[in-house]
């Protein structure tokens, strides 16, 4: 939880000092100076995604590691028995992936038949 608390405040804090960092290279003189604040703070905006991101994910998989470990320890059921839990997720969640690949094959050619017959009715026989 410590480390989540770490991220939450690292990201709080870059977001707080980003406009005033932001500002200060966009106050430059001249066109050329302008333009390179604005890539400045583009790329600063950027690098603060990466980091958010990057903060957001490692929050996840320590909520997902404790939420496993407190299900394994409520349910007090066997490391083989979990396995299979998970085995058995991962294989539905294929199947309705595999499902809806195979129902855009065939919207895709429903799609291109159509444009066909579209094509041969506008032409003047």
């Amino acid at each position: 939880m410590l480390r989540s608390t770490a991220a939450a405040v690292a990201v709080a804090a870059a977001l707080f000092l980003l406009p005033a960092s932001c500002a200060a290279r966009a106050a430059g003189t001249g066109q050329d100076s302008g333009k390179k604040g604005l890539r400045d703070a583009g790329e600063g905006f950027k690098e603060l995604g990466r980091k958010v991101g990057k903060a957001g994910r490692e929050a996840g998989q320590e909520t997902a590691r404790a939420a496993r470990t407190l299900w394994y320890k409520g349910k007090k059921v066997s490391r083989p028995l979990l396995e299979e839990v998970q085995g058995r997720t991962r294989a539905f969640w294929a199947r309705v992936i595999e499902g809806k690949d195979r129902a855009l094959e065939q919207l895709r050619r429903e799609n291109q038949e159509l444009k066909k017959k579209l094509a041969g009715e506008e032409t003047p026989p």
